[in-house]
């Protein structure tokens, strides 16, 4: 999702690129814990029918699970900040809750170009 935040004059801006997460971090706790629950209940249900070897491989689903949860919720936290001034071009990448820059790069306006190629297709967005 691409946000314009503040335009202060014709030559400054400030651009917001963010992914668009259309899940919280409490609703993706939720559908954790009710997919937990479900496996849990049918992995302790075959485990009293004596498979009992099926836990083992369900807590590894839950771990795998759980990672992945967790690693898609910070790729969601992911925000882009271009900063447009008279004759500066700022890019910052932050990631998480706190919003800790990983990358920060300055550019000389002038000196600066920007390519955008089309998709192949139609359908593919542009780069």
């Amino acid at each position: 999702m691409v946000t314009e935040v503040g335009r202060t004059s014709y030559r400054s801006a400030c651009i917001l690129l963010q992914p668009n997460q259309s899940l919280s971090l409490s609703g993706n706790l939720w559908v954790f814990i009710s997919l937990v629950a479900v496996s849990l209940g049918i992995s302790i249900a075959f485990a009293l029918a004596g498979a009992w070897m099926i836990l083992p491989f369900a807590s590894l689903e839950l771990l795998l699970l759980a990672v992945l949860f967790g690693y898609v919720y910070l790729e969601g936290t992911r925000r882009e900040v271009i900063r447009i001034s008279g004759e500066r071009v700022v890019l910052d990448c932050c990631r998480g809750h706190r919003q800790q820059s990983v990358y920060h790069r300055e550019f000389a306006r002038d000196s600066l170009a920007v390519l955008v190629r089309m998709g192949a297709a139609q359908a593919s967005p542009p780069r």
